[in-house]
């Protein structure tokens, strides 16, 4: 499933064992830019490349919350928190950041 930021600066695709989202985030531990972030069920992010340019939007986010798939999300005007909804680990993603929990 694709979500979008009600301001369409974040695009995220959530999968039962992971969600991604697309931004200009900087790896914490490497320094080094990189456009793509993830995270776990455990809470574990992982910094890399990649795009979703080529995916369909499925669904553009008012601020308020959804269940997607495993997942809690709850879309506000800072950006997306995205909580496993059975570890209770997840992230909270804006286009610059991404903090994992």
């Amino acid at each position: 499933m694709i979500l979008e930021s009600k301001s369409r600066h974040l695009l995220c695709q959530v999968l039962n064992d992971s969600v991604a989202c697309v931004g200009r985030f900087t790896d914490p531990q490497t320094g080094v830019q990189c456009n793509l972030v993830s995270v776990n069920p455990a809470g574990s992010l992982h910094f890399g490349g990649g795009d979703m340019d080529e995916i369909d939007v499925g669904v553009r986010l008012d601020y308020r919350t959804y269940h997607a798939l495993d997942w809690t999300v709850v879309a506000d005007v800072d950006g997306m928190i995205f909580t496993h909804d059975h570890t209770r680990h997840g992230m909270r993603v804006n286009p610059r950041v991404a903090q994992g929990f």
